[in-house]
């Protein structure tokens, strides 16, 4: 029996169909790049930091059949000749991540036959050298792998499918050379695929995979990168041979939602979870589909703001459910028949030219295949303009620190455009504008463009992210209007990490006296200087302890007296603090600043905390 709230749910979705027909997705006419024979994997990620997505396939050199790893670099939406880099193995799933937390993009593959995760290291340039890896252990067979942060040290984890061990393995990255370390094991029967989400808002990564047996488990972040017991949950009755899943946002929740696509005898079948903030989700919403589905991704192809999936069939066709935001979906949208040339096996989605692209492997064809949203057969009927961004703006960036870089905003019309327009560049935490927290830049002016013409503006970036921004890793949106008064909002693919802001507190004594007498009060003046590189001004509560020591090796120290003082102190400045004591006898003394760390964790440089009076007070 069908529960209430999927009735609820599935009604809507018919309520969407009714009252969005007129939403559209077109998309370019597949195009395909050779240079990898018999492709396993693919991934894509900016490999050379100049803002375009570029795609990394593993597979076989066309020239002597061993394993390589190609990386096509883009070229404004087209990709040339690879870059072949050969490694020992069997080629299986392949995933791009920071895996040293430097800004640059790296490369791990699985090797099903040696059972090992082989690393590529990049230098931001599009070039790689190999890494240490690791063993994957189990019995061998690894197939699928996904990357991100899970726990938050601003280095890409990896998770790995095992299906031969029914289990998700997550490793972790070690030292500077690539190593990895096994983390978790995560138990799932006959996982077929899994995918990355935030499944209850928090923020942090959690994972889900696709069983076999026709349930999705989803196993949730504790936000310092460990995974819990992964929970069951259908896909619904009539999605009873699973074949792919993906993550995405349907609604308005922070939460990530789900869709699983599969087979009901003869017919396509989409199963539907929708997120809830506590980690859980309502009950499968089935839907039925007019094709028979062989893979599922996520994005915005309609340029609408919001996200849509788009089913890679079992015919070699594309079609879209454009979404509307709200769990419910306009009328599925055939884009291609058969133009894949077959069966997707796999398929990435990232910004390749001026929107949203599916980059795929087709089973007919050697190397890869990329078609382009809003490009091609027709327009998006929210906006007469697409906006794309372009720029240095830098991958990490210390929240306080000057912020450097430039970046461009080109509005490309679909139709002619004639009138105002404007756009506003977002920071956020995800793809929402509604979740923003800063406002990096803003571009209007006056338009009057034909079909196919653009318009670009130089766009003035803050001195720098204020220091109160959280650490974190942040989308950049564009929020534009167009002539028509039409707003969307647009990923732009580009994604700032943001660092925590450090100060450098350091001391010195700058006036104590030669010579005190023996229990009478004294005063010494310290001298407190913050010498942040980050532009951040150290504010708050300092407390410091003074230790007394016969000799100037500092040895044998003794309490002397504990204060707090309440300082702000902004960069490249310093305050003289005063503070009395008594001595009985002659000693140096030994001053240690914050010395539980606990008031300035962003301290940069603790080692400057600890001075001493360069000469002992003498006691007469």
């Amino acid at each position: 029996m069908t529960s209430a709230p999927a009735l609820r749910r599935m009604a809507a979705i018919v309520e969407g169909l009714e009252r969005r027909l007129c939403l559209s997705a077109s998309f370019s006419t597949p195009a395909f790049y050779t240079g990898v024979n018999s492709a396993t994997g693919i991934a894509a990620a900016d490999f050379n930091g100049d803002g375009k997505a570029d795609i990394a396939v593993a597979g076989l050199s066309p020239t002597s059949s061993i394993p390589v790893i190609g990386v096509y670099l883009n070229q404004n939406g087209s990709f040339g000749t690879p870059t072949l880099f050969p490694f020992s193995g069997a080629p299986a799933g392949i995933a791009a991540g920071d895996f040293l937390g430097n800004g640059h993009q790296d490369i791990a593959v699985v090797d099903s036959s040696s059972n090992t995760l082989d690393v590529f290291l990049g230098d931001g340039a599009g070039n790689f050298t190999p890494g240490a890896g690791a063993s994957l252990g189990g019995s061998g067979g690894d197939t699928a792998i996904v990357s991100a942060d899970f726990n938050g040290d601003h280095r890409d984890d990896v998770a790995v499918l095992d299906p031969a061990a029914n289990s998700v393995v997550i490793f972790t990255p070690g030292n500077s050379f690539g190593s990895f370390s096994l983390a978790q094991s995560i138990s799932v029967p006959s996982p077929l695929n899994l995918v990355v989400g935030d499944f209850n808002g928090d923020q942090h990564p959690d994972l889900a995979v696709l069983s076999g047996n026709g349930s999705v488990y989803v196993a949730l972040n504790n936000g310092a990168g460990v995974l819990g017991a992964p929970t069951a949950y259908s896909l619904g009755a009539n999605v009873s041979s699973p074949v792919a899943l993906a993550a995405g946002t349907f609604t308005s929740s922070a939460a990530s939602d789900l869709i699983g696509v599969g087979v009901n005898g003869q017919n396509g079948e989409a199963g539907f979870l929708f997120g809830q903030t506590s980690g859980t989700f309502e009950p499968a919403t089935d839907v039925a589909l007019s094709a028979v589905p062989n893979l599922v991704v996520t994005g915005d192809f309609t340029t609408a703001g919001v996200t849509d999936a788009a089913l890679l069939t079992a015919s070699g066709g594309l079609t879209v459910l454009p979404g509307n935001g709200d769990g419910t979906f306009a009328t599925p949208q055939s884009i291609f028949t058969s133009s894949l040339g077959a069966p997707a096996t796999q398929a990435v989605v990232d910004d390749f030219g001026a929107g949203p692209g599916i980059a795929f492997l087709s089973s007919s064809q050697n190397g890869f295949g990329v078609t382009i949203s809003g490009a091609g057969g027709g327009t998006n009927s929210s906006s007469n303009l697409t906006p794309t961004l372009k720029g240095s703006l830098g991958s990490s960036v210390v929240a306080g620190a000057a912020l450097k870089g430039k970046e461009t905003l080109t509005l490309t019309a679909h139709s002619a455009a004639s009138g105002s327009a404007r756009a506003t560049i977002l920071l956020s935490p995800d793809k929402s504008a509604a979740d923003s927290v800063l406002t990096l830049a803003s571009a209007a002016g006056k338009l009057n463009l034909k079909a196919g013409k653009a318009k670009t503006f130089a766009l003035k970036l803050p001195k720098s992210i204020p220091a109160t921004v959280a650490a974190g890793k942040y989308h950049v949106l564009i929020e534009s209007t167009d002539t028509a008064g039409v707003v969307t909002t647009v990923d732009s693919g580009q994604t700032v990490n943001v660092v925590a802001p450090v100060v450098d507190l350091t001391g010195s004594v700058v006036k104590a006296p030669l010579t005190v007498k023996a229990g009478k009060k004294f005063t010494l003046t310290l001298l407190i200087a913050n010498s942040s590189a980050a532009n951040v001004a150290a504010v708050g509560l300092l407390p410091f302890d003074v230790e007394t020591s016969p000799d100037p090796l500092l040895a044998d120290a003794a309490p002397l007296l504990s204060e707090t003082h309440r300082i702000s102190i902004k960069p490249g400045k310093s305050i003289r603090l005063t503070i009395t004591a008594t001595l009985a006898s002659s000693a140096y003394l030994v001053v240690n600043l914050d010395p539980k760390h606990a008031a300035f964790p962003n301290d940069l440089n603790l080692s400057n905390n600890v001075f001493a009076t360069s000469r002992a007070i003498m006691v007469g």
